[in-house]
């Protein structure tokens, strides 16, 4: 079978689409992330709460006025440092989500639709 210039660009084309992530797979993707995520910070704050109580014995009141310095535990300070990591990345995600969701006024109809055509760069958070 030969193929000409025609049915070559054709198939071509047919292949990019199939391979192109669309705006709403991404957008699942984000969404399970974040539910992802969300569960993991709950489970680390859980064990934040487990670990002040078996621990120490202390109230969240009396551990509020204790000083960071007197803590000396180094699975507590990973806790924390997990939960700040945590909700840094959802914020990052919660901020990309946004993005892809916001809308436009179309100029031909006056009615908000979703930005189309490529993703392009997300917003990737201070730090990254």
């Amino acid at each position: 079978m030969k193929l000409n210039r025609k049915t070559l660009r054709k198939i071509i084309l047919q292949e990019i689409r199939l391979l192109k992530e669309s705006r709403q797979d991404h957008l699942d993707g984000i969404t399970n992330k974040i539910k992802s995520l969300q569960a993991e910070l709950e489970r680390q704050e859980y064990a934040k709460e487990n670990f002040l109580g078996s621990d120490y014995g202390y109230t969240q009141t009396e551990w509020d006025t204790i000083e960071y310095d007197e803590l000396g535990s180094p699975e507590y300070n990973n806790i924390v440092s997990n939960i700040s990591r945590l909700e840094d990345k959802l914020s990052v995600l919660y901020q990309q989500y946004e993005q892809l969701t916001s809308y436009d006024e179309d100029p031909q109809t006056g009615k908000d639709i979703a930005k189309t055509g490529p993703i392009g760069q997300l917003y990737r958070g201070d730090s990254w």
